[in-house]
């Protein structure tokens, strides 16, 4: 994902808390060493950013998508990678804590990325940025894998 976001114009910031994850990063404009909901709580992410979730647990992703709800960020973008089945875990828990349809999914895209047909790590990166491209540009009329919710 980080190569083919660098060949466009996106400021890329990985945060991780495992070292052995930021440590050998590539292609990233900045690396923060620290949990995500941290990263949240400490620094600013700017209204309109766009966000990919993608930790290495469920309940990672959780938090880190919670946290953007609470404090209210606004993202242009926010795009969870994960299967249907997790998608269906998070939706049930998300609207039971935030009281139901009440809480704004607008810009959620989860399964995120274009429906291209591809299924190979490269061509799942290409579909995200393409569908980041089409919200950026205000493009409609694609197919996304994002469902409906």
């Amino acid at each position: 994902m980080a190569r083919v976001l660098k060949t466009m114009n996106y400021h890329l910031t990985v945060i991780d808390e495992r070292s052995q994850v930021i440590d050998v990063f590539e292609g990233a404009d900045r690396k923060v060493a620290m949990s995500f909901v941290e990263f949240i709580e400490t620094e600013t992410i700017r209204r309109n950013s766009y966000i990919i979730v993608c930790t290495p647990s469920h309940k990672y992703d959780y938090n880190v998508l919670h946290k953007v709800i609470e404090k209210d960020i606004k993202p242009k973008y926010i795009g969870m990678l994960c299967s249907l089945l997790k998608l269906k875990d998070y939706l049930s828990k998300t609207y039971e804590a935030y009281g139901g349809d009440q809480v704004n999914l607008e810009n959620f895209y989860s399964p995120i990325g274009l429906d291209t047909g591809g299924g190979s790590p490269a061509e799942i990166a290409a579909s995200i940025a393409a569908e980041m491209l089409s919200i950026q540009y205000d493009k409609s009329g694609h197919k996304h894998m994002r469902g409906d919710y």
